[in-house]
């Protein structure tokens, strides 16, 4: 499968092959559109999410690692690596913060600003993989392969776990978080 996104605005076209995702920095088109020079990059990708500005893209996979990207000039930001197991799921909020979740268990939550290493929290109450993440203003939802939907709630600063059943956890957590928006 081959998606392509073309941020007209900054020139950049980016291409996700399902393996690996270019990023390319336009600065030329040939007589037939497509882009005949630039920078480019390859990571390893199993998702990748914009930022709410578009000016920057993240992505996640099996190299364990989460990557941050400038749309604009087609490069690697940086890499944050931490998670023990390949990275399954990838969300940018709103507060310029990552979120990952990975294999190994656990989300971790990034600051884009800061020039830390590691990750600023660890959320670990999951007992086996995480496989989707879905963030909000004040919530964070998990969907874990352990058949637990979770919901983090940032202002009152509590957690509900929800059984859904075993390797259903992630079509759960995409219906609960429509019926939430209804």
């Amino acid at each position: 499968m081959l998606v392509l996104f073309y941020f007209a605005s900054s020139s950049v076209l980016i291409q996700w092959m399902g393996i690996t995702v270019s990023l390319v920095a336009v600065t030329s088109h040939s007589s037939s559109g497509t882009p005949t020079k630039g920078l480019s990059s390859r990571h390893t990708v199993a998702m990748a999410m914009r930022s709410f500005d578009n000016s920057q893209l993240c992505s996640c996979g099996s190299d364990k690692t989460v990557v941050l990207w400038d749309v604009a000039r087609g490069q690697v930001i940086r890499k944050f690596r931490a998670h023990a197991g390949k990275v399954n799921c990838v969300q940018f909020s709103e507060e310029a913060m990552i979120l990952s979740g990975s294999i190994d268990s656990s989300i971790r939550c990034w600051d884009c600003r800061s020039r830390r290493p590691d990750s600023i929290q660890i959320l670990d109450e999951a007992k086996d993989g995480i496989s989707s993440l879905k963030v909000s203003d004040h919530e964070i939802l998990t969907g874990s392969v352990d058949g637990r939907v979770r919901r983090y709630d940032l202002r009152a600063g509590e957690l509900c776990s929800d059984y859904m059943g075993s390797e259903c956890a992630e079509l759960h957590l995409q219906i609960w978080c429509l019926v939430r928006r209804l």
